[in-house]
């Protein structure tokens, strides 16, 4: 594509040749690049706008620059006094008084020097080609409310098919790579049926851009009285509370803790859940659930007894818990905490990422600085800085800052909500290139097309890794994730874990029990503001806020074990927690054999997290020695090898290029309602209908209300658009992703109704995967054809080889 005339006309805007410029009024290819070239467009531009202001200073001109005349390669006319002959950019003069820049990357610094230039897009960079054997069209139902046409992966196909099929009661467990469109999941369940579906979310961050998203893809006139956020200083609460009780709300995203203390909100959801009105629990990034439960946020804990109350007037309430990928004990502990006589399923599709080019820098302490700032003014934007704390992002802001560069922000725990909001906002406009930021930032942005994030920390995992370094490439095409740390900054790493020694865990279950109110069944009523006997300074003393978290921790953990069952919870006016458990007779007395069941708690609670501390130590260790990936491999079981370049090997490594994205069968076989049975398929489970007319061919798919349509690989999805627009759960596949699930011994995804629409190509070979489904015992099966095709290795035609009954159009 040709961007001549763009180029022609930031050069004239950015001299103040021309007044404005509408960077929308140019054509840009329909696709990432495009999108990718729009947006550093939009940067160098809204920089300019804020140095002529004099808002920000020549440096952040100068990096935006940089990413624009690499990604456009071109050169420029540039205003006198912002570029030195010797600057640290890359940028260079040339003899027509225009600017260039070269990628002028030491190779001291970046030993493969290829990732640098793969993670600057450029004019001549070719889109991911979408070339799949899966069929991505999306239904009738996801195209009328978003417009989409199509899914962006396998992956988000199969989890959109899956959540919206599971059945009332259950628990779903769903993964999906990072950037894969797990929103669409949550958008497709909340539209599905009137009612109200409750998103869990971790930061503030998350809830903003999740109601942007969704108030973006869904088309519906009345999305300002359906999709909420709701976060501290929000001010919306009322309004939230008349559009549930008036049945228009849809979606809700919210923390755990505005859910479980907010009075207000327990009210308004409680009573909509007892209408039945409360129809899907949704926790996203759940992978969380555990690791920040434990360490600082304990109402995440508290939502299995939460929903635990939920299910009792609402038994048909649905729970889905969704992450790009899990680890073993994630499962577990999820399983443990949000299932109950076996509702419970898992739809995996954990993958590893195909974007990052992972580099680790081993820097001395006194040149960290310096490369810092190599990085900043040489890799890619925009870009992601992450800290371990707030104080660390201040830091880096102020060295940045006193090295020319004002247009940075930061993005923190503490950082207000107003100012969140705003940075968000900024941050998906393109006003600005550089983000500092700790974890608060770290999960489930979407910005689409971050370039290059840098770890200064030492995460607690390789999992939290893993999931930070996931901000970038998120429109699929290459980024870039280096880890730039001192040795001091590694092997004096001290773990960031909550576990406190067995001692305090037995002394506060304790007296908590001790303290506690017997029940006439048995059961007893502890309060989590209990100070411990080894606490107290006087014989009655009441606990503060530390204590109530630490309790809380307690108290779940025991109970993830099984040696207490916690029955009911309870949150005061005051926000005093207070838990209705049983308890098992072996930690009801102070005897040693409680006491070393608690020391084995502990010691298997210490060996899950250093082992997932360790992975991430051995790999830097092992860099220039083992692939990068293999730790991400170690941490999620399920994915194949896959690492596009790392310090060990410059070329991409691929394990199983073919591998269908379903990781392992849904076991939760369906009997799904076939109305048409009694009419069509009383003597046989197959019937035929060859049709003459298109009409009359999407006439009768309607009024059978499949569960599943199959289509020929030469067969268009229009008519489907026409049909079923009602069906958020009905299925559209190709013959052969059919043929893969039904290898798979998947019942879960093709039970039920199924149309089988020939096409003109191979229809023979599509009849005999049909006969194979057939021979299973799944369901039945309409035939539909336009010509009455030889089949069952050229000895029949269909319609001698099928033995159900023969459809006519004038039926209809």
């Amino acid at each position: 594509m040709e961007y001549k005339s763009l180029i022609d006309a930031v050069e004239n805007y950015i001299n103040r040749k021309s007044t404005s410029i509408d960077l929308d009024s140019f054509s840009y290819s329909d696709d990432a690049v495009g999108r990718y070239l729009k947006g550093t467009a939009e940067r160098l531009c809204h920089t300019f706008e804020h140095y002529w202001n004099q808002e920000v200073v020549s440096n952040d001109v100068l990096i935006a620059l940089r990413d624009f005349l690499l990604t456009f390669q071109t050169s420029l006319e540039i205003p006198e006094g912002i570029i030195e002959v010797n600057n640290a950019f890359g940028i260079y003069n040339d003899d027509e008084g225009k600017y260039y820049a070269l990628l002028d990357v030491n190779a001291r610094l970046i030993k493969h020097t290829s990732f640098v230039e793969k993670a600057f897009p450029t004019v001549q960079t070719e889109p991911p080609k979408r070339t799949s054997k899966y069929d991505l069209h999306t239904n009738a139902f996801i195209y009328h409310l978003t417009g989409y046409r199509y899914f962006r992966t396998e992956e988000q196909k199969l989890c959109v098919y899956g959540a919206l099929n599971a059945p009332q009661g259950y628990t779903t467990l769903l993964s999906m790579q990072t950037g894969g469109g797990k929103s669409l999941v949550t958008q497709a369940l909340a539209y599905a049926e009137k009612g109200l579906t409750i998103v869990v979310v971790p930061t503030v961050s998350l809830v903003l851009d999740q109601v942007r998203a969704s108030k973006n893809a869904i088309h519906s006139d009345f999305k300002d009285e359906e999709i909420f956020g709701y976060y501290s200083g929000a001010g919306n609460i009322s309004q939230i509370r008349a559009s549930i009780e008036a049945g228009k709300a849809r979606m809700l995203f919210i923390s755990p803790e505005a859910l479980i203390k907010n009075a207000q909100f327990t009210q308004i959801i409680d009573s909509a859940n007892r209408d039945g009105y409360l129809r899907n629990l949704v926790i996203d990034e759940a992978h969380l659930v555990k690791t920040w439960g434990d360490a600082f946020r304990p109402d995440y804990l508290c939502l299995k007894p939460w929903r635990k109350n939920l299910m009792i007037y609402n038994p048909d309430l649905r729970t889905f818990l969704m992450s790009a990928t899990f680890e073993d004990a994630s499962v577990k502990v999820l399983k443990g905490m949000f299932s109950h006589d076996g509702h419970w399923i898992e739809i995996r599709c954990d993958s590893l990422r195909k974007e990052p080019r992972f580099i680790y820098l081993n820097v001395k302490r006194d040149q960290k600085q310096s490369t810092v700032l190599k990085l900043v003014a040489k890799m890619p934007h925009p870009m992601i800085l992450y800290v371990d704390k707030p104080t660390d992002a201040k830091h880096w802001k102020d060295v940045l800052q006193q090295n020319g560069y004002s247009n940075v922000q930061t993005f923190t725990g503490v950082t207000r909500s107003a100012e969140r909001k705003k940075l968000i906002e900024d941050w998906a406009d393109n006003q600005f290139e550089i983000m500092i930021a700790t974890s608060a930032f770290g999960v489930g942005v979407d910005k689409q097309d971050v370039r290059t994030v840098i770890h200064l920390m030492m995460p607690d995992s390789a999992d939290a890794y893993y999931q930070e370094l996931g901000r970038g490439g998120r429109d699929g095409l290459p980024c870039l994730s280096i880890m730039c740390l001192t040795h001091d900054e590694v092997y004096n790493h001290s773990l960031k874990l909550k576990l406190m020694t067995e001692d305090k865990i037995w002394g506060r279950w304790r007296t908590m029990y001790k303290e506690g109110t017997a029940l006439v069944d048995g059961s007893v009523i502890v309060n989590a503001e209990t100070k411990p006997d080894y606490n107290k300074t006087s014989g009655i003393e009441e606990g503060n806020e530390t204590d109530q978290n630490w309790n809380i921790y307690v108290l779940t953990l025991l109970d993830r074990y099984d040696y207490i069952s916690i029955r009911d919870m309870q949150v005061a006016n005051d926000g005093e927690y207070s838990f209705t458990i049983s308890v098992q007779p072996l930690i009801a007395n102070d005897t040693p054999i409680g006491r070393d069941l608690i020391s084995d708690l502990r010691e298997k609670e210490w060996n899950i997290s250093t082992r997932q501390f360790s992975l991430l130590k051995e790999a830097i260790q092992h860099q220039d020695r083992r692939c990068w990936s293999t730790m991400f491999e170690e941490t999620y079981p399920l994915v194949s090898e896959y690492c596009a370049g790392c310090n060990y090997h410059e070329e991409v490594i691929q394990g199983e290029p073919n591998r269908f994205p379903l990781l392992q069968d849904v076991r939760c076989h369906q009997e799904r309602v076939i109305p048409a049975r009694d009419k069509y398929f009383t003597t046989s489970r197959e019937a035929l209908f060859l049709y003459q007319h298109e009409d009359a061919m999407i006439s009768r798919i309607a009024k059978l209300h499949p569960n599943i349509i199959v289509l020929g690989d030469d067969e268009g999805h229009d008519e489907v658009y026409q049909i079923a627009a009602d069906r958020p759960d009905l299925e559209v596949f190709n013959f052969y992703e059919f043929a893969k699930l039904l290898d798979m011994g998947d019942s879960y995804y093709i039970t039920g109704l199924v149309i089988a629409i020939y096409g003109t190509e191979h229809p023979e070979r599509d009849y005999q995967r049909m006969i194979r489904w057939l021979h299973k015992d799944l369901g039945c099966v309409l035939h539909v054809s336009d010509h009455d095709f030889i089949c069952l290795g050229k000895e029949k035609k269909i319609s001698e080889a099928v033995e159900g009954e023969r459809l006519r159009e004038e039926e209809n």
